[in-house]
């Protein structure tokens, strides 16, 4: 399955990261570098801390190959089942692989830190005959708490106005007096963890604000949202929220020499509150509560 998801992601969101505005391509593609650079340094040590291994040297899809090789050795070592790249160079690839490797490198986390099973007791002297076991139903029981993967973006300006003041006697100079920022919230869902086909989920979903943007590191959007499918929903659905909203946040003037806008890609999450069975059944689940600004 995540083989599956790391390629539906790439189609799905490679349009929606790339840069809208040729005149400004080549500045645009060296600051989309840098994030993915930064997001692949996280990975880099976070795996190092598992396999004493140095990062690899190169370009990004360099990187990102030598850092899916070592993944699948730890995958393996960990009974889990290896991910997949798609082994693409273009930026929309690349981000996608390392959000696919963000993943991977956490699961294989949570695979070492797990509670050993302990040894079952040794049998009675005497033991009863055993009853033969109770058939196990094919299908799995729901869990407690469901989350779909999400990958996002957010795009800012600030807001304000310029003005003409006094630098120093008899100088005058235009300086921005920002009050604000409006922001551009897109991402795109696809569908995991479901134990059969729905026919539409009702979700949660938390994205967190960072940079300028963020008045502490608590600082999230929410947002409540319905999702149906035509013929039901099944795991690796996919479905993109392109401009779904658009956002302005108040902050105290400062005065600047010109105004800012740039974008990121937020840490974000898509709980499922509940999901509507075929048969109109109504399934809930556990959410978290964020700090919603």
């Amino acid at each position: 399955m995540r083989r599956s998801i790391a390629l539906a992601v790439a189609l799905a969101f490679g349009a929606a990261l790339a840069p809208s505005k040729p005149p400004l391509a080549c500045a645009d593609d060296e600051a989309w570098k840098a994030r993915i650079d930064r997001s692949l340094v996280d990975v880099e040590k976070g795996v190092a801390d598992l396999d004493a291994k140095t990062a690899a040297a190169g370009d990004l899809p360099a990187r990102i190959a030598a850092l899916h090789a070592r993944l699948v050795e730890l995958e393996t070592a960990q009974g889990l089942e290896a991910g997949r790249i798609s082994g693409k160079t273009d930026l929309s690839s690349c981000t996608l692989d390392v959000g696919a490797l963000t993943t991977r490198w956490k699961a294989v986390v949570a695979a070492k830190s797990g509670v050993p099973k302990q040894a079952p007791p040794p049998p009675a002297e005497k033991p009863e005959p055993v009853k033969p076991a109770k058939p196990k139903s094919l299908v799995p029981d729901w869990p407690a708490s469901l989350e779909f993967t999400i990958a996002a973006k957010i795009g800012w300006e600030e807001t304000g106005e310029f003005r003409s003041i006094e630098v120093k006697e008899d100088v005058w100079e235009n300086r921005f007096f920002a009050d604000g920022f409006d922001g551009t919230l897109s991402f795109n869902l696809i569908a995991r963890g479901l134990v059969r086909d729905v026919k539409g989920v009702e979700l949660l979903v938390a994205v967190r604000l960072a940079g300028p943007l963020a008045t502490s590191q608590d600082s999230w959007r929410t947002y409540r949202l319905r999702w149906d499918g035509e013929r039901g929903l099944g795991n690796e659905s996919v479905r993109r929220f392109l401009n779904h909203d658009k956002f302005h946040l108040v902050r105290p003037i400062t005065i600047r020499n010109s105004r800012r806008k740039d974008g990121f890609v937020p840490e974000a999450h898509a709980h499922v509150v509940s999901a509507t069975l075929k048969d109109g059944t109504v399934k809930t689940f556990e959410v978290p509560t964020y700090k919603s600004e």
